[in-house]
């Protein structure tokens, strides 16, 4: 993505942290960078077409956090990650569920930049499996699975507490979600 259609992204995940997704329109983020509604097109074909974007973008701020969050090979293990995960989402829910929420049409969604950032979840998730026990293959599949069953749990909990459904403590939440489905965690290496 070129620099200047970064910035327009940039400005669109502001406005909607701020105002809400409703604030996100063609004429609202192309006054927010100082550009004509008119001229925005010439780097968006239309309103679809920049929520993709910043969907994407989305996806690549969550795996930067996460990534510099990591606290793997260390004692935390998926903590530091799990975390940043969850405090993306509580500091900008409204990106958040623009990115896991948001109904696209399959001739144009969004899955191959989820499908990245899972891909980067299931590589660490290998790394740290016993290639002992597993390899080839089978190291493979096993990698996604547990990624899937960490993402789906960690996912699960950040929706919980942007919603503000839950009421106890996050914190203590997360380290009992972490000791049942981190990837290297005893539940899940029976």
């Amino acid at each position: 993505m070129d620099e200047r259609r970064r910035i327009i992204c940039r400005a669109g995940i502001e406005l909607i942290n701020r105002r809400g997704l409703e604030a996100l329109t063609i004429r609202a983020v192309a006054a927010k960078v100082g550009l004509g509604t008119m001229s925005l097109y010439t780097y968006f074909t239309n309103h679809h077409a920049l929520r993709l974007a910043i969907i994407r973008t989305g996806f690549e701020l969550l795996n930067s956090c996460c990534a510099a969050a990591s606290t793997l090979g260390t004692v935390q293990g998926w903590r530091g990650s799990a975390r940043a995960y969850l405090q993306f989402a509580i500091d900008q829910p409204n990106l958040y569920t623009l990115m896991f929420n948001t109904p696209l049409p399959e001739a144009e969604d969004a899955s191959g930049d989820l499908e990245a950032v899972f891909a980067n979840l299931v590589d660490r998730v290998q790394s740290q499996l016993d290639r002992r026990r597993y390899r080839g293959k089978a190291l493979r599949r096993e990698a996604r699975r547990r990624a899937e069953t960490y993402w789906i749990a960690v996912h699960g909990l950040a929706s919980l507490v942007i919603a503000r459904r839950l009421t106890s403590d996050m914190e203590r939440l997360l380290d009992e979600l972490l000791a049942r489905v981190a990837p290297t965690g005893t539940v899940l290496d029976d």
